[in-house]
């Protein structure tokens, strides 16, 4: 027994019952064919849900990391879109820029106010 294939050329999905083509491929489908591609484009979005960030303190650097290790492993399962790992990725980075630079300019602050007390002796 061979196995049925929808009647163009190069699909090798199976006919509906009791037709010569694949539904993706039924001339008599269009409409129901938009509105599945239209479903499985919206439920492909995968996207971080509210209770992954709504009570994180991201000015804390432990919280940071916590969410990233959460993100690495959503994205590694596919419950995270790699399009969104890397956002937030790209984020943690410029927000890990941000505070190095602040404690740089914190430190230089801190000196500048040692050599005025020891320029004034």
């Amino acid at each position: 027994m061979t196995k049925r294939q929808c009647a163009v050329e190069g699909c090798k999905a199976a006919p509906l019952d009791g037709e010569d083509f694949c539904f993706f491929h039924h001339p008599d489908l269009k409409k129901e064919q938009q509105e599945a591609r239209s479903r499985g484009g919206r439920a492909s979005q995968r996207t971080l849900r509210a209770e992954h960030v709504e009570n994180l303190d991201f000015t804390m650097l432990k919280e940071v990391d916590k969410f990233l290790c959460l993100l690495l492993k959503e994205v590694a399962v596919g419950e995270v879109s790699t399009a969104i790992g890397k956002t937030c990725g790209y984020l943690a980075r410029s927000l890990g820029q941000l505070r190095e630079l602040s404690e740089f300019e914190e430190r230089l602050d801190s000196l500048a106010a040692r050599l005025e007390v020891l320029e004034g002796r």
